[in-house]
């Protein structure tokens, strides 16, 4: 992101950094392997502190354990868990859970 983007929760899977973060127009996951080109919006979420407290990543494997509030369709009015998986094919979500 961009100056005053505040990236979070930076989080190292297969070899890619993965973070939380704002670049003024898109709010959420990020992905980058350290270049410009390299760096992506992964999903929409809702970063912001809540009442269940701050979003969390932790790696684990190939798979990426987050905590957020999803903001893309379907919306999800709760916190959500979600675990994304890494492959030779890039980065997909398997699920997510929405107590």
């Amino acid at each position: 992101g961009g100056e005053g983007s505040a990236p979070r929760e930076l989080t190292v899977m297969g070899g890619d950094l993965y973070f939380f973060a704002d670049d003024g127009s898109r709010q959420g996951l990020w992905r980058t392997d350290g270049t410009v080109g390299g760096t992506t919006f992964l999903r929409a979420l809702d970063t912001r502190p809540s009442v269940a407290g701050k979003p969390r990543m932790v790696a684990a494997g190939n798979r990426l354990f987050l905590i957020a509030r999803d903001r893309q369709p379907p919306p999800v009015p709760a916190e959500s868990f979600a675990t994304w998986r890494r492959s030779r094919s890039g980065t997909a979500r398997d699920w997510y859970y929405s107590p």
